[in-house]
């Protein structure tokens, strides 16, 4: 008998761990807008590596932002005329970019719209699935680093192209999408598109939110 109380405290440690979940444990998304990009934000803690791996190596923050977007006009500060419409005449390379961080999710961003979602386990895995899918890869199957800089840190090669009709916003609500959520991305464009549509699902909450 000794030994099913003792199977029973051990138990009960585990699910009081980070990364020892209950069936019943529930999970938080992101969607942050700001500036011209919108991207999605994970708890670092509630993250499975063997699924999501590539976000292993930012696990001493808190946060971690996963962002999609075209190549240059991400990574340039104050981008001209001419990279600003060549990501709208033809198709372009786009990256994926990771960005850790542990200050509060209001703090770090500059006038930001914050939507938290809460998900279930399937659907949180099934996106995690789809953020690391999203990466280009090698033939021995490491994510490819930008060098579009010398220094072009945290910015990856994604496998999808960058378009007009193809941008961070249509990027999220797939991913969306593609957990189980009721969101299409069709002919989704705008951020403005996209949180009337994430307003229609249900267990969200705005942290922040501006007149959109």
């Amino acid at each position: 008998m000794p030994s099913y109380y003792l199977i029973y405290f051990l138990l009960s440690l585990c699910l009081s761990v980070p990364g020892f979940a209950s069936n019943d444990h529930k999970y938080q998304v992101y969607i942050v807008q700001a500036g011209w990009h919108t991207g999605i934000v994970l708890e670092t803690a509630d993250i499975p590596f063997n699924i999501f791996k590539e976000a292993q190596p930012y696990t001493r923050d808190k946060y971690l932002d996963v962002s999609w977007g075209e190549e240059k006009y991400y990574q340039i500060p104050e981008p001209g005329i001419f990279v600003s419409a060549s990501t709208i005449l033809w198709p372009t390379r786009a990256v994926v970019s990771m960005t850790a961080y542990s200050r509060k999710i209001k703090n770090y961003y500059r006038k930001p719209i914050i939507l938290e979602i809460t998900v279930t386990k399937e659907a949180y895995f099934a996106l995690c699935n789809f953020l690391s899918d999203a990466f280009q890869r090698d033939k021995t199957g490491k994510i490819i680093p930008s060098t579009f800089y010398r220094d072009s840190s945290g910015f990856f090669l994604a496998k999808r192209k960058y378009s007009m009709f193809r941008t961070c916003n249509t990027w999220v609500a797939l991913a969306l999408k593609r957990s189980g959520l009721d969101i299409s991305p069709f002919m989704l464009v705008t951020s403005r598109q996209l949180f009337r549509r994430l307003n229609k699902l249900g267990n969200t909450h705005y942290l922040m939110k501006h007149n959109k």
